[in-house]
């Protein structure tokens, strides 16, 4: 299997461009749906309750607990998943080359 590295920049580079991207993405939306981005300090982040909500006790009250946080664990679940098997497949893909490289340059 060979390719030109015309076709290379022309198809696989923009694939793997738009998958990083989309991959980012997938994980940024479901937590905005779900009401789980909350200022955090510093920085706005997925936690579970809103800045200055946690008492004396460490117990937060149920006003102070936002989103629907299972559906985010399954979610977050099923990406995990996927970027698991995605970087499997980028290890199996990438030792696959390198062996073919090897093979090639001993000829």
């Amino acid at each position: 299997l060979k390719m030109k590295e015309r076709n290379i920049r022309r198809l696989v580079e923009p694939t793997l461009h738009l998958f990083s991207f989309a991959l980012g993405i997938a994980y940024a939306v479901p937590p905005l749906f779900y009401n789980l981005y909350n200022p955090s300090g510093w920085e706005t982040w997925c936690t579970a309750t809103p800045l200055g909500c946690a008492g004396d006790d460490g117990i937060n009250s149920e006003n102070c607990v936002r989103g629907e946080l299972r559906a985010f664990q399954q979610i977050e679940l099923f990406f995990s998943a996927t970027t698991g098997l995605f970087f499997f497949i980028v290890i199996t893909a990438l030792i696959m080359i390198c062996a073919r490289v090897v093979k090639v340059s001993r000829q």
